[in-house]
């Protein structure tokens, strides 16, 4: 099945506070071609920080907050920068729950690689943080740019464990480039298989750009399979603002069930 897109934004600086500010606002087109309001989506961004609020609709139709995020920036040298994440999600009447603490450590090695460090704690009812997990990146650019991730979760004893690999590898092209990543995920047995894959190919024409990406999950069977493919239309207007047109194919959409005899989206 196939439904289409729009994501609108404007951005706009603010002078007093040297602060930079942006809205989108997403909606779809159904399968009757009615308009289905999606996800909005506040941001600001400053040399002490960066925030983004994430609004929804309700099963009522009223837009209400599902998400915050605000980022301190802790410390920041040339060869090392670090910042605090604060992320807060709310329940359907707009109260926000337990917040996650993030802790991010970015650190430039002197063989020209970068090491990006993330811990995440949560916190319970009474406001306690634990290590719940800890990520950590190596991305390494030369005629490709190679990033992988381990990510390690705590276990029921409050060790961590690890959980998830993934690794990804952009090529640039002649217009563009292409981005292949796979993420591989622990079985019961501790070993590591593909769970999913990620095919980004982009293509740039002056201000425009196209953006043709493809999923693929596992099927019944273990093995992956394509699920979906989205593709993206930006637009860039001569006052610095994007339109974007997304066309979406899925085995699902708007307000129809999933298509589980589909051999393809």
């Amino acid at each position: 099945m196939k439904y289409r897109l729009w994501l609108a934004g404007a951005a706009f600086g603010a002078l007093l506070t040297a602060q930079q500010s942006s809205q989108q606002n997403t909606w779809t087109i159904d399968a009757n071609g009615h308009r289905v309001d999606g996800p909005s989506y506040a941001s600001f961004e400053s040399a002490q920080g960066s925030g983004r609020v994430e609004k929804a609709q309700s099963i009522n139709g009223r837009m209400i907050t599902v998400q915050s995020t605000e980022d301190k920036v802790l410390r920041e040298t040339p060869q090392a920068r670090e910042v605090e994440r604060i992320i807060r999600k709310y329940d359907l009447t707009g109260n926000p729950g337990p917040p996650t603490k993030v802790r991010i450590e970015e650190i430039k090695n002197p063989d020209g690689s970068t090491t990006i460090k993330s811990t995440t704690y949560e916190a319970d009812l009474n406001g306690n943080y634990r290590l719940f997990e800890r990520a950590t990146t190596q991305v390494r650019k030369g005629e490709t740019t190679e990033t992988h991730t381990t990510v390690e979760r705590a276990d029921l004893s409050g060790s961590l464990q690890p959980a998830e690999r993934s690794s990804s590898v952009e090529r640039k092209t002649a217009n563009g480039s292409q981005i292949d990543s796979t993420t591989y995920r622990r079985d019961v047995s501790g070993n590591f298989s593909p769970a999913r894959q990620d095919v980004k190919q982009i293509t740039r024409s002056g201000p425009n750009e196209t953006i043709d990406s493809t999923h693929y999950e596992l099927d019944p069977n273990g093995k992956l399979t394509l699920a979906s493919r989205a593709i993206d239309s930006v637009k860039t207007k001569p006052d610095g603002s994007q339109v974007t047109d997304t066309e979406v194919y899925s085995k699902f959409s708007v307000g129809h069930t999933a298509d589980a005899n589909a051999d393809q989206p």
